[in-house]
């Protein structure tokens, strides 16, 4: 690192190690749905490359802490009424 601080310490302080919770994850999700109730009817209604814009979104709102495939497995089944 530039600063010299030792990469550990540097992931632990930015919290880069942490990923987020399950509960944080669920939340993003729910909040990016909540905000695109018509891209929500248009992936229900067939079109699944919306899924790429909503993990896009979650990955936004999470400060791009999630992990993609939890991202993606939420999303699948948030949007499947699941």
């Amino acid at each position: 690192a530039a600063s010299g601080e030792a990469p550990l310490a540097m992931v632990e302080r930015e919290g880069l190690g942490a990923g987020l919770s399950d509960e944080a994850l669920a939340g993003a999700v729910a909040d990016v749905l909540a905000a695109n109730p018509d891209k929500v009817e248009a992936y229900r209604g067939g079109k699944t490359a919306l899924m790429g814009f909503f993990t896009g979104q979650v990955m936004r709102a999470t400060g791009g802490k999630a992990d993609p495939a939890k991202v993606a497995v939420a999303l699948r089944e948030a949007l499947s009424g699941g």
